[in-house]
Formats: C-alpha cells, sequence, structure tokens
C-alpha cells in the first residue's frame, strides 16, 4: 500500500480539471473538503470487503462488576471506576475477545435485544456466556458486556478505525492499489461542476463508477491463493473451549 500526502492529492485534482492557476475560485479549503469526502467513500468501501484494510487491535482490561465501557473521552458516562478506556476513533467492531485462561482467548458474541434479561442467573460459567453491544456513536460511544465481568478480564478489542481526515498539507491517507485516484476524481466531478465543465462532470462521473468496480474486483480477496470463506452465522462454545 502507499501514501499520498493532502497537497499531493490536491495538485493532482487541479492537474485533473486544469485549473492549477485559479486558486481564489477555487480555494484550497473547498478541494481538501471535497477530497476528505471522496476518500471517506473508498475507504468505507474497503472497510466492508471482509478483508482486514485498516483492521486495528486495542487491549483494555475490564474492571470487577462493571459492564458499560465508554471512550476516553466520554462526558456523559455515570461516575464509576475503569469506565473511560476506549479508543474515540471507532467507527466499526470486527470483534471483541475476552482472556479468560492464561492467554487463551474467547470470542464474545453480539448479543440480540431479545436476549437482554438472559444474564441474570449464574446457573453457567461466565467465560463462555460473555457476550456484548455497543450504543452510542463518536466520543460517546460504548460497550455493554452481559453480564457484567466478576473480576478484572484482559480484553482484546478488533475495529476498523474513522477515516483519516486530511486538514494540514502533510496529512497522508494510505490509497491502497492507487485506489485514491477514486477521491481524487470525486473531488475533480466537484470543481468541474462549479466551473461549468459539465462536459468533464459526466468523464468524470464514468471514471468514477469505472474505479468504484475496479476496486471491487481488486479489494476484494488480499490473499490471492486463499479463496475467502463464507462467513459462520454462528459461533458457539457453550461449555468447551473448542467450537460447537
Amino acid at each position: 500500500m502507499r501514501t499520498r500526502t493532502l497537497v499531493n492529492l490536491r495538485d493532482d485534482v487541479r492537474r485533473r480539471v486544469d485549473v492549477r492557476n485559479m486558486a481564489v475560485a477555487f480555494p484550497d479549503a473547498d478541494i481538501n473538503e471535497d477530497l476528505n469526502q471522496g476518500w471517506t467513500r473508498i475507504y468505507g468501501k474497503l472497510c466492508l470487503t471482509g478483508e482486514p484494510y485498516y483492521l486495528t487491535r486495542f487491549l483494555w482490561t475490564t474492571t470487577s462488576a462493571v459492564d458499560t465501557y465508554y471512550t476516553t473521552a466520554s462526558v456523559t458516562q455515570p461516575d464509576g471506576p475503569g469506565q473511560l478506556v476506549l479508543p474515540t476513533d471507532i467507527y466499526r467492531i470486527k470483534g471483541l475477545d475476552a482472556q479468560v485462561q492464561g492467554n487463551k482467548y474467547l470470542p464474545c458474541a453480539r448479543s440480540q435485544f431479545e436476549e437482554r434479561d438472559d444474564f441474570q442467573s449464574t446457573d453457567l460459567a461466565f467465560p463462555q456466556r460473555l457476550k456484548f453491544d455497543e450504543r452510542g456513536s463518536g466520543v460517546e460511544f460504548n460497550i455493554i458486556l452481559m453480564p457484567a465481568p466478576p473480576a478484572a478480564l484482559p480484553m482484546r478489542l478488533w475495529y476498523y478505525p474513522n477515516a483519516v481526515r486530511m486538514v494540514s498539507d502533510s496529512d497522508t491517507i494510505d490509497g491502497g492499489n492507487g485506489w485514491e485516484v477514486y477521491a481524487i476524481d470525486w473531488a475533480a466531478r466537484r470543481l468541474a461542476e462549479k466551473d461549468e465543465n459539465y462536459e468533464l462532470a459526466a468523464r468524470l462521473d464514468m471514471a468514477l463508477a469505472e474505479m468504484m468496480a475496479a476496486i471491487d474486483r481488486e479489494a476484494a480477496n488480499r490473499i490471492a491463493g486463499i479463496a475467502p470463506k463464507i462467513r459462520r452465522a454462528r459461533y458457539k462454545r457453550d461449555m468447551w473451549w473448542w467450537p460447537r
């Protein structure tokens, strides 16, 4: 994968529309915003492929009897120990693991609403029943563990962070196999429309469609020699260490 700076991307946009000497009519701030919007579309597309583009791991430890954990920037959390632990840039959660014995991790299943009252008894061992749900967004995002852990448990969160928002000229994005061209053409399309160059805008629409189709083909499987597996609809361990 490769990185490009904001100033490089902005220059590419101006060349695409041939407005390199029209900084007053097309200010940098406007092009920056269009580039960020185009980049979020590609970033979201890559995160939905199921491949680990931009996947990040975060570790934290639970507090005994505490079931809800918030981001470090949350201002709405109730008073309580060890709750402000999560990163502030969570976009999509891939999975959550709990370390329950030595260095062994068990995956936590996502709870269903109809299961909201299923975690009140202690008839089964805790680690095999741990599930989670999430609430809120942005800095007020939180994760709810069910049932509340009876002790401090190391947790491992796999998630996709929010797309990078480029502000300074030196800020970078990782465009994979040249896929940042989509963001360039997205911004160029807005400039062409503002310049009333509708012929170029139409050509850029076609280029955007072609690039999206190319990303669909190229990004779907990062390991070319191994075909993707069908995703499991359910994953249960019950009282055993191996899946059922």
